[in-house]
């Protein structure tokens, strides 16, 4: 049983209704009462079976929704479980470029403020402490925007860490190493920054 069946089946009765009423009035003026009693008794029994199969599709009607309904249910769990998950490996990535800003603070140490890179650097922390809290309340569009100014601030930090760098290649050479980890934990937190994006982006 389903729904095209019952359609069918009422259609064609339909269209049995329409020749018999075509019939009976034909009857009506040929044959006489006996012959109308039959089309009439005839009659009644399809419009009650013509009753029982409309009862039969909103039944029918009735149950299909229910399904759907179900179906997009779970359907939505599904996908806010998939959806979580996916926002908690983004959790971890933003505590991993948390953990390389600690890193060029430690090894920048006094030269951040002397070269005046601190400003940025403490942007950047503020905009990674930002993405964390937006991607635990599960803020999707708000993580996005969060990481895209990560981005932006982290070339500039990348680009000021690389002057300096070449700045203590000449005249602070005992310096040189710090500032080359230094570059290198900006550049992972660059592109683990990226991936993030990446992944947030590919949800829209």
């Amino acid at each position: 049983d389903n729904l095209e069946d019952a359609a069918k089946e009422l259609s064609r009765l339909a269209r049995n209704i329409e020749q018999m009423v075509s019939q009976m009035d034909r009857y009506s003026k040929e044959a006489g009462g006996q012959a109308l009693q039959r089309m009439a008794a005839a009659m009644r029994q399809m419009m009650n079976k013509l009753q029982q199969l409309e009862q039969k599709q909103k039944r029918l009607s009735q149950r299909t929704q229910n399904v759907q309904r179900q179906v997009a249910k779970r359907m939505r769990k599904a996908l806010k479980k998939k959806l979580r998950a996916m926002l908690d490996k983004q959790l971890g990535r933003v505590g991993k470029i948390q953990k390389e800003l600690k890193s060029i603070k430690k090894d920048l140490g006094n030269d951040m403020r002397r070269y005046r890179m601190e400003p940025t650097h403490k942007n950047l922390e503020r905009r990674a402490q930002e993405l964390h809290r937006m991607l635990k309340a599960g803020d999707v569009f708000e993580s996005l925007q969060s990481v895209r100014q990560f981005q932006r601030r982290s070339t500039w930090m990348k680009y000021s860490i690389q002057n300096v760098e070449r700045f203590f290649s000449r005249h602070r050479k005992h310096r040189v190493s710090a500032m080359r980890r230094s570059k290198q934990s900006m550049n992972k937190s660059t592109d683990i920054a990226g991936k993030i994006r990446k992944d947030l982006e590919n949800i829209f």
